[in-house]
């Protein structure tokens, strides 16, 4: 959240007159400023969060288990944003920790996430996943593994009172004696996503390593909603009514390809990468033990 914070204060005092920046800020600058950041935010996040769910089609045995984690990494060019341009922000990490277990009839259950809380801040993300491999119903010999997954993600970013002259300093910039505001994003962000993919893959063994290719196409829908009040300001505004609530909603969806190879250099342990393409693209890195 740190990083919305940043570029909603570097590109704010831009849009400020001379007269009055503080005031500029607040009525003319705010909702601008908020929708700007949190629409081309809602597109880059929602392209992380959704990706990087799988490195196989293949399912577990029942109770064969995977553990991982990975990193998703969002690709911003250069245009497509005012706010991640003006912050200089051209790529976005969604790290998660994911677990996987297999059950009866070819079915596979998902789960992921994280949890950071800081002193002042807290960002938090769960999702949970069904995979079905279909390979079972077709009769074909080194036929790959076939699979559809869905999955869902929920995540929240909180952020306690801060002032603007906080933001200031901690981009390295003076603070402007005369005029300061103190905001409360207790609520800052809540984001919904679903997701549905069709997985082929075939693995390919060596002694004791394997590689498998695998693909995806996919497609996913999001929900983004966010929140923040100005509760407070130095001097007073006369006839400004205090608290002052910005709050909004962004819906994402599109399709994404993905391709990706999984190598496993002994058994247990794989290395595996992906790209997805999209509207925003999008690569993944990840390590997981897998035990089938």
């Amino acid at each position: 959240m740190a990083i919305l914070l940043t570029i909603a204060f570097t590109i704010a005092p831009a849009q400020a007159d001379d007269e009055n920046p503080f005031e500029a800020l607040v009525k003319d600058g705010a909702t601008t400023v908020t929708d700007s950041i949190f629409g081309a935010f809602s597109e880059i996040f929602h392209t992380g969060v959704t990706g990087g769910q799988f490195h196989t089609a293949a399912t577990h045995k029942a109770l064969g288990f995977d553990l991982g984690v990975r990193t998703m990494l969002v690709m911003i060019p250069t245009g497509e944003s005012a706010a991640f341009d003006t912050a200089e922000i051209s790529m976005f990490p969604v790290p998660v920790a994911q677990a996987s277990v297999g059950l009866p009839y070819e079915l596979e259950v998902m789960a992921r996430g994280f949890g950071v809380k800081f002193e002042d801040a807290s960002v938090s993300l769960f999702g949970i996943g069904v995979k079905k491999n279909f390979k079972s119903f077709i009769p074909i010999p080194m036929f790959p593994d076939i699979s559809a997954m869905v999955s869902y993600h929920k995540f929240k970013a909180t952020y306690t009172t801060f002032t603007a002259n906080d933001v200031r300093m901690a981009l390295g910039e003076q603070p402007i004696q005369e005029y300061d505001a103190t905001f409360d994003a207790g609520n800052l962000m809540n984001s919904t996503h679903w997701s549905i993919d069709i997985i082929a893959s075939k693995r390919f063994s060596f002694l004791i390593m394997s590689i498998q290719p695998y693909l995806g196409v996919g497609y996913d829908a999001s929900t983004i909603k966010y929140e923040w009040s100005l509760t407070e300001t130095t001097p007073v505004v006369p006839n400004f009514a205090l608290p002052m609530v910005v709050s909004g909603e962004n819906k994402a969806s599109g399709a994404r390809l993905t391709m990706g190879l999984d190598f496993s250099p002994f058994p247990f342990v794989h290395i595996f990468g992906d790209y997805n393409i999209g509207k925003f693209n999008q690569a993944t890195v990840g390590l997981a033990v897998s035990v089938r």
